[in-house]
């Protein structure tokens, strides 16, 4: 009350045209969160990436952490082996997040560590990105996807880019989302105000403590803007999030499910769902700090390898079906690829050279309805009060404290 409102947009249908010869396309560094002890998995990142000599403005460095969980080193063999990795390769950074976590959120210190840290240790870029190492992502039309928002919307500008969801995020520091996941912002608030549907038939209650719908982008592939990763590292509650997170990591309980992990109390309950907890993050520091935030989600992309192009594959045709060739020259990523038969079928059935889609980007308002089941529809969010005061640490804390959270 009493304050000017943040603004907020959603960006649909990124374009691709080429870049001018007098505007160089943005830099764009790639985060890959890496396994330390899956060497396989890093070479099989850098085969992929040599199918795009040409994306020059891309450069890919796989994450790991400093540490393994409970203050351990590396395992001498590991450790050795890293090193010679690293000295071959020179692509691989290393942040102060834990590997080797004690529950299913296993990149959550590396993921929050990389966005505090990326704008002052790796300067030069205009975007910073960040994907599992199960995804493969077209790096061509990544660089050039990101090179038109830049022109689209400005080297100043604060953009979250990357697959669009929404969640309700329980705010005070209780590390839980509730609601959404699936559907529209609209489709969110009721589950936030009303409780939601579970797999089962079942249903879940209302989540009183939710913030959102919060936007927030899967974690197969996101990107900030330099501007915004720059504010987020900037960010005292972002940092009092990272710094609780790695404690209740310390005095959590392991597990290995989901549920088990939600099941916990909020005393000791352990940031698991790494994604929401960024969105959640962005969320709340753009009216924290008065921020005009656009929200690009990604042109398209592929849950699983199966999928790419199924009538060239499924049905020995020589064209695409419409769907398949809409899909191919839009798709930045492919999700999902655990095993060397998965990473053959991404590669044999994706014709990488397809030109890309002709395509513009358009900004709307956020209450816009009927753009599509996930983009739009955003008419009403609720924060906690708390969260908007002076964001220092001392503030943040206090913020966190007064939601209910255990600090």
């Amino acid at each position: 009350e009493g304050r000017a409102a943040p603004s907020w947009s959603i960006c649909c249908r990124a374009t691709l045209p080429e870049m001018s010869a007098r505007d160089p396309p943005p830099r764009v560094l790639l985060g890959v969160m890496s396994n330390p002890v899956k060497p396989a998995m890093r070479a099989q990142q850098r085969k992929w990436a040599g199918h795009f000599q040409h994306a020059a403005n891309v450069d890919v460095r796989f994450v790991l952490g400093t540490t393994f969980f409970n203050n351990t080193q590396r395992p001498p063999p590991e450790w050795d082996e890293l090193k010679a990795e690293e000295k071959e390769h020179k692509d691989i950074i290393f942040v102060e997040g834990r590997e080797k976590l004690p529950h299913v959120g296993v990149v959550t210190e590396k993921s929050a560590s990389f966005w505090l840290s990326r704008g002052a240790e790796s300067p030069g870029y205009e975007w910073y990105c960040k994907c599992d190492d199960d995804t493969l992502v077209h790096l061509s039309r990544l660089g050039e996807t990101l090179a038109n928002v830049t022109r689209s919307l400005g080297r100043t500008a604060h953009v979250y880019f990357g697959h669009l969801k929404w969640r309700g995020w329980e705010a005070g520091h209780r590390f839980q989302a509730c609601g959404g996941g699936w559907g529209d912002s609209a489709k969110t608030l009721s589950d936030i105000l009303g409780g939601g549907g579970m797999p089962d038939g079942s249903r879940y209650p209302p989540c009183p403590h939710a913030a959102g719908p919060v936007p927030y982008m899967s974690g197969g592939m996101v990107c900030m803007s330099r501007p915004l990763a720059v504010a987020m590292a900037a960010d005292a509650a972002f940092r009092d999030f990272y710094e609780t997170a790695r404690k209740r990591n310390d005095r959590g309980v392991a597990c290995k499910r989901p549920e088990r992990c939600a099941a916990q109390p909020y005393a000791s309950h352990m940031w698991h769902h790494e994604d929401a907890g960024v969105g959640f993050n962005v969320f709340r520091a753009a009216p924290t700090q008065q921020r005009q935030v656009h929200i690009v989600p990604v042109p398209g992309h592929y849950n699983d390898p199966y999928i790419i192009e199924r009538t060239r594959w499924t049905e020995s045709v020589a064209s695409l079906s419409a769907e398949d060739e809409y899909w191919s020259r839009r798709a930045l990523f492919v999700h999902g690829i655990k095993t060397r038969k998965s990473y053959q079928e991404a590669e044999r059935r994706w014709e990488l050279g397809r030109a890309s889609a002709d395509l513009r980007l358009h900004c709307a308002p956020c209450d816009l309805p009927n753009t599509n089941r996930h983009n739009g529809n955003w008419r009403a969010a609720r924060l906690p009060c708390a969260h908007l005061r002076n964001n220092t640490p001392a503030a943040a804390a206090a913020a966190a404290a007064e939601a209910g959270g255990d600090n």
